[in-house]
């Protein structure tokens, strides 16, 4: 373990930024997978003759009820034992489970797998977060959450780019085969090469039972508002990023190769550089005013409206491709600031709890955007046809603009709560 006598050790330093950068491949790692199956829809949706509405439960409420089911109690574990060996227990059973859904000949088949891979990604982000708040200190925390979002965002464009690859050649089947399998190789090298970090000492008051740990999230009223800003913002988020590859097939004619190559690239860039400066603005602005903290989160939401809406309603590809990358630039911006107001808020011994609710609140959005816009976009494609889903995905929209509103109201909220918690200073 890290112990405190050795934290500003050089080779102190060294662990911490190694865990760092295996806790961002393990963020790749599960974006890969989870974003995967987006890219191969139109492929999945031929070959098993589905509708738009089984596929947007397939990628959106089946994936996030069990994510959900499971976050809590792994995240509960990880509070209480060896967050470095859950985290690679997770990574191993999602590979498996990845390389399961290319094994299904039925929407059943491929339904229960997907589930399963929810099930195990559950587990990860909750104790990561946690083993990245013990090892650095607040003035850093934005950087370091935004840095592990940008491995969640190479995973969501590789997922893109490489689907798109493979399956024009392979087929999706063999497209999750070979997906799958690196994270055994991840799984192995997290569990015999990361640290597990000491954690902060807990006193009697802050090892509470988990349902009056929860209760004791509910009564901050910040905490409240971060709800409400994480549901709405994820519904707009995985509307947009489910929905795009079919968008740019149906609508401008385009390949799955050209998607994920165009299509991932705009993510890549788009998402990276949205963290990064996230990261660097929040961290800089919230040492003056800690309200910047939640304001960073609100403004990126807002900005996602007209940048989202010009992707749908460019009259070219190209234009849409480059429009929604500016959309993913701006989609960065709320969440590693929120993650940091959760880990200021709570104590050391319900920082993976808390966590776990910010991935939890996410796939709640991410089952209802994609689902949503599934059955809009079948009731509105008698009158609308191909345009369906685009005037579909529109309407998703509406998330980014009621929780930027959201976010910006919070910070009265903010500053008096974090001064209660204890956690204002920005050196500490």
């Amino acid at each position: 373990m890290i112990g405190p006598p050795s934290a500003g050790s050089a080779t102190a330093d060294r662990l911490k930024y190694y865990t760092l950068a295996m806790v961002m491949v393990v963020a790749f790692i599960s974006y890969v997978d989870r974003q995967i199956v987006t890219i191969l829809i139109q492929s999945i949706k031929a070959d098993l003759g589905l509708s738009d509405t089984q596929i947007g439960l397939l990628t959106g409420v089946f994936f996030s009820a069990f994510y959900m089911a499971a976050g809590i109690p792994l995240a509960h574990i990880s509070d209480r034992g060896n967050r470095r060996t859950l985290i690679a227990a997770c990574v191993g059973f999602w590979s498996v489970m990845t390389m399961f859904c290319g094994m299904a000949t039925s929407y059943v088949h491929l339904a229960i797998g997907r589930m399963m891979v929810a099930t195990g990604e559950a587990g990860s982000a909750p104790a990561s977060y946690s083993m990245l708040t013990d090892m650095f200190p607040p003035r850093l925390r934005t950087r370091v959450f935004a840095l592990m979002s940008c491995g969640s965002a190479f995973g969501i464009a590789f997922g893109v780019f490489l689907g798109g690859a493979l399956n024009d050649v392979l087929g999706w089947r063999a497209t999750f085969l070979i997906v799958g399998a690196p994270g055994l190789l991840v799984a192995l090298l997290f569990r015999f090469t990361v640290p597990e970090p000491a954690r902060p000492a807990a006193g009697p008051a802050q090892v509470l039972p988990l349902a009056a740990t929860f209760l004791s999230f509910l009564g901050l009223k910040t905490y409240r508002a971060l709800i409400l800003l994480a549901v709405l913002a994820s519904i707009s988020a995985f509307a947009m990023l489910s929905w795009m590859p079919a968008f740019l097939i149906r609508v401008h004619g385009m390949s799955t190769a050209d998607v994920g190559l165009k299509m991932g690239t705009a993510l890549a860039v788009g998402l990276l550089l949205g963290n990064l400066c996230c990261g660097t603005m929040a961290d800089k602005l919230g040492a003056r005013d800690m309200r910047w903290l939640i304001w960073t989160a609100g403004c990126g939401l807002l900005a996602c409206v007209p940048t989202g809406l010009l992707s749908l309603y460019w009259i070219d590809a190209d234009g849409a491709i480059l429009w929604f990358g500016a959309f993913t630039f701006f989609l960065g911006f709320w969440a590693p600031p929120v993650i940091t107001i959760v880990m200021g808020l709570v104590q050391p011994r319900a920082r993976a709890l808390a966590a776990s609710t910010i991935p939890i609140l996410q796939s709640l959005g991410g089952a209802l955007g994609p689902l949503a816009v599934g059955m809009a976009s079948d009731a509105l494609t008698p009158e609308h046809g191909p345009q369906a889903l685009r005037h579909a995905m529109a309407l998703s929209l509406a998330g980014c603009l009621l929780g930027g509103l959201t976010a910006l109201a919070g910070g009265r909220l903010l500053i008096r709560e974090y001064r209660a918690s204890g956690t204002v200073s920005p050196d500490q």
